[in-house]
């Protein structure tokens, strides 16, 4: 019994169903076009509908703006890889 318990607790947050979803529609909005403007309104598979970043396509609670414009100025990979780019560019 106690094995049994020990291999659920292991497996918390393993294959979480948010990866898996399917984006099934894209909505227009017209909410913050200044941060909205880099991401796509998607309903998903599940019921909810989910901000997805243009350029590394992570997910987003929709209705999270300060989230979404901190992922953009702060942690979006892709933005980060783009500036580190043009960074060692311009010293050369």
């Amino acid at each position: 019994m106690a094995s049994g318990w020990g291999q659920s607790q292991s497996s918390v947050g393993v294959g979480d169903t948010s990866t898996n979803l399917t984006v099934v529609a894209i909505k227009e909005t017209n909410k913050n076009p200044a941060i909205r403007s880099n991401y796509d309104l998607c309903v998903m598979s599940s019921g909810p509908r989910k901000a997805r970043c243009k350029k590394c396509g992570d997910f987003f609670k929709e209705d999270g703006n300060t989230t979404l414009k901190n992922h953009m100025n702060k942690s979006c990979p892709a933005l980060k890889v783009a500036s580190d780019s043009s960074q060692a560019t311009m010293g050369d």
